[in-house]
């Protein structure tokens, strides 16, 4: 199967023929942006809103169950540097919320970046009680290219990003497709998206080995698999400096992963809702 990514990954960026700057794929499905922005420049909005949520990790958050409904202050940062082909993004509310990359090419439709980002945290006792007995598993930080199109009223965003920390040496491919559509002030968006970790990844973060396992943990070997991504939302803006953002998410992960110990759920959900000042 990573191979066959491989292979699509290649098709399409060999079928790039005039490529741009573009932006978190979250970002802008939510702006409704149809074309690329290829000018050095930064923006920056703040904001407080609402998350409720839940979970499908053991621990995450601590004495977390199948269901079990979290409610927590958001604070919601949306802000994106760029120069000189250098830039950094940051969306609280994305699917990605920091990350540091470069703009390797420019042109209308389509653009092609080198990006930097973590995709899974640290579990360990330090973050949760419930995971005391094992060992911990790291924080990661991931490197590749990034692919963005914009067709009309659609975004479609491909990562492909391998482990350079040296934490478990996998690799992440996604795909992902935005579309907007707008009622009076109103902008909605849905984002439908799928994710292949590959073993060392699953293995990683999801496996209990022989040496930690016990009654409470028993031993498990998680294998490559995929979980798909699930996005509604809107934004609309009050006025010239205030913006109003609400979105439901579902990630769905794959069936073989559930009969971890370490995973309490087939899916996790979020619900999130803010106002942010325009700078």
């Amino acid at each position: 199967m990573i191979q066959n990514m491989k292979i699509i990954l290649l098709a399409l960026l060999t079928a790039i023929s005039s490529i741009a700057v573009a932006g978190d794929l979250s970002n802008e499905v939510r702006k409704g942006t149809n074309s690329p922005n290829n000018t050095d420049g930064n923006f920056l909005e703040l904001g407080w809103g609402v998350e409720l949520g839940t979970s499908p990790i053991y621990g995450i958050p601590e004495g977390n169950t199948n269901g079990k409904v979290t409610a927590s202050i958001l604070l919601d940062v949306n802000s994106r540097v760029q120069y000189k082909g250098f830039f950094m993004e940051v969306f609280s509310q994305s699917l990605e919320q920091l990350t540091l990359g470069y703009n390797l090419t420019n042109g209308d439709r389509w653009s092609l970046d080198a990006v930097s980002l973590q995709e899974h945290s640290e579990l360990s006792r330090k973050v949760s009680n419930d995971l005391k007995g094992l060992k911990t598993r790291k924080g990661d930080y991931m490197f590749g290219p990034r692919v963005t199109g914009y067709l009309d009223n659609n975004i479609i965003q491909l990562h492909a990003l391998t482990d350079i920390s040296d934490t478990h040496f996998g690799q992440v491919y996604s795909a992902k497709i935005g579309h907007f559509w707008q009622y009076k002030n109103w902008n909605f968006h849905g984002i439908f998206g799928v994710t292949y970790r590959t073993r060392a990844v699953a293995d990683y973060y999801l496996s209990v080995q022989p040496e930690d396992a016990n009654e409470k943990f028993p031993e498990f070997h998680a294998q490559a698999g995929l979980s798909e991504i699930y996005e509604l939302g809107a934004t609309y803006p009050l006025s010239q400096k205030w913006v109003f953002r609400s979105l439901i998410r579902r990630v769905q992960i794959d069936d073989q992963w559930t009969e971890s110990p370490l995973v309490v759920a087939d899916h996790g959900t979020v619900f999130a809702s803010s106002i942010s000042y325009v700078f």
